[in-house]
């Protein structure tokens, strides 16, 4: 799963990739690429909203299956998040006929 990161660079790159995921307002997961120099300097290149859940073509599904989540659980929450986020929006809405001044 790529090169042996210190426990420092390592929680770096999580921080990062958590504040970019809420700047662009992303929901559910997001998969970031990046690349750290050999001083430490972090780029990144992407962020992934939809990343690929093919096992047989996508680093995602490694990934999960690296830190001990099996894909299905993954899917499953998924699949959660997603109803939680829906239920979250649906108890905010207005009534029917009320307007947004």
């Amino acid at each position: 799963m790529g090169p042996e990161l210190s426990a420092y660079s390592r929680s770096q790159l999580m921080f990062q990739a958590k504040k970019l995921h809420k700047y662009l307002g992303l929901k559910g997961m997001s998969r970031t690429d990046f690349r750290m120099n050999a001083d430490g300097t972090i780029y990144t290149l992407d962020v992934n909203a939809m990343p690929n859940m093919d096992p047989e073509k996508s680093l995602m599904p490694a990934l999960c299956q690296h830190h001990g989540v099996d894909i299905s659980d993954l899917i499953n929450r998924m699949i959660a998040n997603s109803m939680y986020s829906v239920e979250i929006q649906n108890s905010t809405l207005l009534k029917e006929g009320e307007m947004v001044m």
